[in-house]
């Protein structure tokens, strides 16, 4: 649960500090006014699209994608011996 939040608030701090970055490479005062507002739209699109895969579809390529990772990520713990020999295709 606290490494949930610690990497949520992580991860936004990083997002928006790239945010802060992008923004003060930007010279024209039109296309910076519109700046914040896009980028929080396209982070909300992307929340957004990870929320109906996650709780609609229950399935697609991202959705699994993410969960054979999860598989993965596990397995490396677990077993490394079987996990780096799925990965590399070794015969044991």
């Amino acid at each position: 649960m606290w490494t949930t939040v610690f990497l949520s608030a992580f991860y936004a701090s990083l997002i928006f500090l790239t945010g802060f970055a992008l923004q003060k490479k930007i010279k024209s005062n039109r296309i910076k006014a519109f700046f914040w507002p896009a980028f929080i739209l396209k982070l909300l699109a992307g929340v957004a699209f990870g929320f109906i895969y996650f709780h609609f579809l229950n399935s697609g390529d991202t959705y699994e994608y993410f969960v054979n990772s999860v598989k993965l990520a596990e397995l490396v713990w677990a077993n490394p011996e079987k996990y780096f020999s799925m990965i590399f295709n070794l015969t044991i």
